[in-house]
């Protein structure tokens, strides 16, 4: 994973305020990051890793690209010039204009942020006015930093003609051509109010989101490579229509923020096995025995993940496996759906199993803990949940997610699909009595948490990785530190 770990600006006030008389401060850091963090979820938290607040006088060459020539695609009528692209008053405006320019009709703003800070995964979100009448196409969107085409994720596009619709679209590969699912939001007049659009893309999911409120998931062929924000405004185009005598230039398009924040936890990847590949059978994944891609049988999404005994001796085992770093101390949750269907079922004396396994740093196992999800009396024809929960014992460099189907004695025929799965730690905090004197939540331990920061740990102080991710000193642990200390949850 690509992470560009600069720190928020609402955590960078924080790490500059003195540490003498801190305590006075405690309310507004805690309002600080409780409007800084997006939603939270069990095991884990979005973490702020990049944004551009457009605070300045020019665009920040830093973050993004400034396109000048004409737009290539989609029969598009605009060229794209930097002089059309201008940040003032703490926002960055892309206009568009009947000037012609370049042998097009009309001129317009685009920005990349392709080569400066691409990301993979990551939740992507953009307050902003939109453009608006007949033409007018503007876009919020990620492309892959490797220059490839598809997959390609919209987290917003508007047609100027329907100034109360917004669409949500995943864009992906396939061998009749380029496909795409389309989500339409109907709200308000996206031209003359301000909103805010955000997606989160996870391995197995992209999620749309207008102001907060989730509008759309998509699971089918979720991209797996990093990614790099665009956002532009095209005039005309094979989608949007052409100008007419209702199109009303200029037009401004004006955004107020951009921000990415990254899950602070290891993620699970291809969680529902969709991503099919000419070299292996799973991406991600490792696999043994009969193992197999499959779509005649999904929970969700477009494929799953099939397994059959291999009808060779008593108690073969088929499988994939999955690594994630891990620490000791750290309890995970292994969870997700199997089924076997009545034209396949299970034979007697099979078994579909889900296990956490402890591995060293050199790839030995240590322990396991398991969880059966089917034998051959379950029921058919129904996608049946297994979970199992367990904490790292010492030693512990990594947890692998085991999905087992164990054929018995009998050597008996039928298959098993999995599908839509979920591997997540839940990380030990620190406590409030950071510099460890018997004395919770003092001054005393606010500056000894910094001063732990700093690289100068006092004997009994805890650890600068506060939230136990494994990633010392970041804003995670900043902010795990300041709810314990208000006594809440890490």
């Amino acid at each position: 994973m690509i992470r560009q770990r600069h720190g928020s600006p609402e955590l960078r006030a924080i790490r500059a305020i003195p540490r003498a008389g801190f305590r006075l401060c405690f309310g507004l850091v805690l309002l600080m990051l409780t409007a800084a963090a997006p939603a939270q979820g069990s095991g884990g938290a979005w973490q702020l890793v990049w944004s551009d607040e457009f605070n300045g006088s020019a665009i920040s060459s830093a973050n993004w690209f400034v396109t000048d020539g004409p737009g290539l695609y989609n029969n598009e009528q605009q060229y794209y010039h930097p002089s059309h692209v201008t940040v003032a008053n703490g926002e960055l405006t892309l206009t568009s204009t009947n000037q012609a320019r370049g042998g097009r009709n009309y001129t317009s703003g685009k920005i990349e942020s392709r080569d400066r800070q691409y990301w993979l995964y990551g939740r992507f979100e953009m307050r902003a006015k939109l453009p608006g009448t007949q033409a007018l196409w503007p876009a919020f969107w990620l492309l892959p930093q490797n220059n490839t085409w598809p997959p390609e994720i919209d987290i917003m596009e508007l047609l100027g003609h329907q100034p109360t619709i917004a669409y949500g679209t995943n864009h992906w590969p396939s061998a009749g051509g380029p496909q795409n699912q389309n989500s339409p939001f109907p709200g308000p007049n996206f031209t003359t109010t301000y909103n805010t659009f955000s997606c989160e893309w996870w391995p197995g999911r992209i999620e749309f989101f207008i102001n907060g409120q989730r509008y759309a998931t998509h699971y089918t062929a979720v991209p797996q490579v990093p990614m790099f924000l665009i956002l532009n405004t095209a005039v005309g185009g094979i989608w949007p229509g052409y100008p007419n005598a209702t199109t009303v230039l200029p037009q401004r398009y004006d955004v107020d923020y951009v921000r990415v924040w990254q899950w602070n936890q290891p993620l699970l990847k291809s969680t529902g096995f969709e991503y099919e590949s000419t070299v292996t059978r799973f991406m991600h994944w490792q696999y043994f025995g009969n193992t197999f891609y499959s779509e005649s049988l999904k929970r969700s999404g477009r494929a799953a993940c099939k397994m059959y005994g291999n009808f060779n001796t008593p108690y073969n085992g088929t499988g994939v496996h999955q690594d994630l770093p891990a620490s000791p101390g750290q309890a995970w949750t292994l969870s997700g759906f199997v089924q076997t269907p009545s034209w396949d079922r299970s034979g007697a004396g099979n078994t579909a199993s889900m296990a956490i396994e402890w591995r060293n740093a050199a790839g030995g196992l240590i322990s396991s803990a398991s969880a059966t999800g089917l034998t051959a009396a379950t029921a058919p024809d129904q996608w049946h949940p297994v979970s199992v929960t367990a904490t790292a014992p010492a030693g512990t460099a990594s947890a692998r997610a085991l999905l087992l189907y164990v054929q018995g004695p009998l050597l008996t025929a039928g298959a098993v699909w999995w599908d839509d799965l979920s591997f997540t730690g839940q990380f030990p905090c620190g406590g409030a009595d950071f510099d460890g004197d018997g004395d919770t939540g003092t001054d005393a331990d606010i500056e000894a948490f910094f001063a732990c920061l700093g690289g100068a740990c006092c004997p009994t102080c805890a650890s600068a990785d506060f939230d136990g991710d494994g990633d010392t000193g970041t804003d995670a642990d900043i902010e795990s530190f300041f709810r314990v200390l208000g006594g809440g949850a890490c």
